[in-house]
């Protein structure tokens, strides 16, 4: 019985199942945005409008964030996504990693990929050092690029009115129904394949979003440490570790 306990609890807790179960929930939340869609144009029964869908519009809410952080109020009309952004940065800064490894429904997916690739092709290949270093770097860059462009060349009466912007309800449901656009399909299958082969490509070398919380992670107090003591340097960690960093050779491993 205990060994059976023991086994619920580790599977719970288990960064996949924690995974599963956010992303599920977003998948819910998408279906009931689009059953609110069909209400609202007469064609279905009522249902709520969900908010979480408000966390695949970086753009909108990063202008509301940093309206807020400079003086511009609290955004009333759409608040779930300032909420997103707040939340997604206060676990960064506590766990490191935290979101974009066990929230992030998009992250769910290309790491999907990823373990698929693992699965099928046996392990996921390690680009170049200097591509990897160029890919990540590049990542950061863009990161920089969108924030000082919201903090620095957006003014607050700008960014105040455009979260008030009418079209900011329903740009939830203009991206998703981009997605599912045959052509966006296709960008998808085609960055999914490539994330068998190489690991996330989305999340390691394009996503500003995991640039920002990456480097709010740097100050996490989260860390992996090794024990040199008891340490057989086996390599197994390293070996296993899908963001290809090597805590063999570390005694705590910082990689952003």
């Amino acid at each position: 019985m205990r060994e059976t306990l023991v086994r619920a609890r580790d599977i719970v807790t288990g960064r996949w199942f924690v995974k599963g179960a956010f992303f599920a929930f977003f998948v819910y939340s998408v279906v009931q945005l689009f059953r609110f869609k069909a209400w609202a144009e007469g064609t279905g029964p009522y249902v709520s409008r969900p908010e979480a869908p408000a966390g695949i519009l970086p753009i909108g809410h990063f202008t509301s964030f940093f309206a807020w952080v400079r003086g511009g109020g609290w955004d009333v009309l759409l608040p779930a996504g300032l909420v997103i952004i707040l939340a997604a940065m206060a676990t960064s800064l506590l766990f490191k990693r935290g979101f974009c490894g066990w929230i992030c429904p998009v992250g769910t997916l290309w790491e999907g990929f990823s373990a698929l690739g693992r699965r099928l092709l046996g392990r996921n290949y390690v680009l170049p050092k200097w591509l990897d270093i160029a890919g990540r770097a590049f990542r950061y860059l863009f990161a920089a690029a969108f924030m000082g462009m919201l903090l620095f060349v957006v003014s607050v009466p700008e960014a105040v009115s455009f979260r008030e912007l009418p079209y900011m309800w329903i740009a939830d449901l203009k991206i998703l129904g981009m997605m599912l656009d045959p052509i966006y399909i296709l960008v998808i299958l085609l960055t999914g394949a490539v994330s068998m082969m190489i690991g996330p490509l989305w999340c390691r070398y394009l996503c500003p979003l995991g640039g920002l919380y990456s480097a709010i992670g740097i100050a996490s107090p989260c860390t992996i440490d090794r024990n040199a003591k008891t340490c057989i340097h086996c390599s197994k960690c390293s070996k296993v570790c899908h963001a290809f960093v090597d805590p063999e050779k570390a005694e705590r491993v910082w990689a952003p």
